[in-house]
């Protein structure tokens, strides 16, 4: 992606971090914007949004893995800080916390709208829940190798009181190969949500006392264009998760 300067040498992603424009960073963030760019004081978007007491921009900046190290010029104010030095000086002991940890692997966001924003797009959400509410949100940033995901390869988790709800963009094949080869159990039972090929599988048997692995659960997974589905309850049967997968959108 192009960043392209203001007069004063601002990006767009620095512009929005200073004014608080949260769907923007996110947008920006997702389609690749340079995180690190620094103009005037040499300030990057983070320490501009830590200046302004955006706290919310600087957590999404922070674990899409700007530079903590950058440090300020010129300015008394800014000169050698460092965007944790800045969130000092404000006495924001939230955000100190937040930038004296290593970026996370997973965010936690507090709701749909914001979990939204760290998947980098729309979420599907169940219409029918069978009165289960949700406990937490969950968005996985980072793989393995600690290095950051593009919003298209995030996973959304959401859990409910006894069933999880995951989703992830992965491409249309990818998205078929997960839901339709990939072996969530022994016995794949073949079904449909609405016109759209999925499996279930039945929760598996409690194992032997001596077996410290716990039960494969029940899976309900189907695939919708780019984007793969996933229901896993402990408790829950294949026919209940069924109903909740027909009421996602």
């Amino acid at each position: 992606m192009t960043d392209p300067r203001d007069r004063y040498g601002q990006t767009p992603l620095m512009r929005a971090a200073h004014e608080g424009r949260v769907d923007d960073v996110a947008r920006l963030i997702a389609s690749g914007a340079d995180l690190d760019h620094h103009a005037k004081y040499g300030l990057t978007a983070l320490m501009l949004a830590v200046v302004a007491g955006h706290d919310e921009i600087a957590a999404l900046l922070h674990g899409a893995g700007a530079d903590l190290a950058v440090r300020g010029t010129g300015a008394p104010g800014f000169d050698g800080k460092t965007a944790l030095d800045l969130a000092r000086d404000r006495g924001d002991a939230e955000l100190v916390a937040l930038l004296s940890s290593p970026p996370p692997h997973w965010a936690q966001p507090t709701d749909w709208e914001a979990a939204g924003r760290w998947f980098g797009a729309t979420p599907a959400r169940p219409r029918d829940t069978l009165g289960r509410t949700v406990q937490a949100f969950r968005v996985r940033l980072r793989d393995h190798r600690d290095r950051l995901l593009p919003a298209a390869g995030r996973d959304l988790e959401v859990h409910f009181d006894d069933f999880d709800f995951t989703q992830v963009s992965v491409g249309h094949e990818e998205a078929r190969r997960r839901a339709l080869e990939w072996s969530y159990g022994p016995e794949a039972m073949e079904l449909r949500i609405g016109p759209h090929a999925g499996r279930g599988y039945e929760r598996q048997p409690d194992p032997p006392e001596a077996d410290p692995d716990p039960p494969l659960p029940t899976v309900v997974t189907w695939w919708v264009g780019e984007r793969h589905f996933l229901l896993a309850s402990a408790t829950l049967a294949v026919a209940q998760l069924i109903e909740v997968a027909h009421s996602v959108e």
